[in-house]
């Protein structure tokens, strides 16, 4: 599956433009789900508390690889909220 979360992830161009684009990476999600995961992390590590409502959304999906993202992306978006 794709890149595992951590300090050293790197994300393609890809996938920051999910980032840049927010909403639309709920677009990606239903064209390729292999790549939920990384999505829903790399929201988190925007930092930015509007993307809160869109990893929450993920706390309870079919994919256990999308709720840990999801966790781990809330973890990531409440250090800027410190």
């Amino acid at each position: 599956m794709g890149s595992q979360h951590g300090s050293s992830v790197t994300y393609t161009e890809q996938h920051m433009e999910l980032v840049r684009q927010g909403l639309q990476a709920i677009h990606l999600i239903e064209i390729d789900p292999e790549l939920l995961p990384d999505a829903i992390y790399a929201l988190g590590l925007t930092f930015n508390a509007d993307y809160i409502p869109i990893v929450t959304s993920f706390d309870q999906h079919e994919q256990p690889a999308a709720r840990t993202a999801a966790a781990q992306a809330l973890i990531e978006l409440a250090r800027k909220q410190e």
